[in-house]
């Protein structure tokens, strides 16, 4: 079994030498790659949600019972992408959580 940290770690069970030093695949210094990821994706999800609040159909042209139908049926959809949104937006960040806390992991010594 081996244990995967972001530094150097040890082979756990092996007595081969060559063996005795582990990288994991976000090996940097300090897991700067990670944090650089982490923010990347947040940064993508904050732009996602700005644009569902921008992006939203135009009424115009329209008058009475079709504008007011309009505007409702724009303030429930906008509602509901945000919300989509949000939900997956904090459960990416709860999967990389996870992750980050598998990867990182000590090795016994």
């Amino acid at each position: 079994m081996v244990a995967w940290c972001l530094k150097p770690c040890y082979c756990l069970g092996c007595n081969d030498d060559r063996l005795s030093t582990r990288y994991s695949v976000l090996t940097t210094k300090d897991g700067q790659m990670f944090k650089w990821f982490f923010a990347l994706v947040n940064l993508g999800f904050a732009a996602w949600l700005i644009s569902a609040f921008t992006a939203t159909e135009t009424c115009t042209g329209l008058t009475g019972a079709e504008l007011e139908g309009c505007e409702a049926g724009t303030a429930i959809g906008g509602f509901a992408a945000a919300a989509m949104i949000v939900f997956l937006w904090l459960a990416v960040d709860v999967i990389l959580y996870v992750a980050r806390r598998i990867f990182t992991r000590k090795a016994v010594r």
